[in-house]
């Protein structure tokens, strides 16, 4: 673990870029000893957490369930709300819908693999 932080610090001094702390977390299985998870914490400077967000996309060492994806439904919902209240005909609205709907589980199973 020690040589991985050195490899992320030497790629924030070349690039200039820095991880965010606030919004970085460390995710370990359930094998993974709490006392190893404390150390890696320590070394990392990081919280530990069961459950990060990526990208509006829950990720978790657990089978997603359908209130997983709340947000990210409410997200759409209100997308379509703006776009089809002032730009998007019924028809129009419902094809759109439809397509969406059609995509998300190629979208679901792209990140789950």
């Amino acid at each position: 673990m020690k040589k991985m932080r050195i490899i992320i610090l030497d790629y924030c001094s070349w690039t200039g870029q820095m991880v965010n702390k606030q919004k970085s977390a460390i995710v370990c299985g359930k094998a993974v000893n709490r006392n190893k998870v404390k150390v890696i914490s320590k070394i990392w400077a990081y919280k530990v957490s069961n459950e990060l967000n990526y990208l509006g996309i829950k990720l978790v060492l657990r089978r997603l369930v359908a209130s997983d994806f709340n947000s990210l439904f409410e997200k759409a919902t209100n997308k379509l709300n703006i776009w089809g209240n002032q730009f998007i005909s019924l028809p129009g609205r419902i094809l759109l819908v439809k397509t969406i709907l059609l995509a998300l589980p190629i979208f679901f199973f792209q990140l789950t693999l």
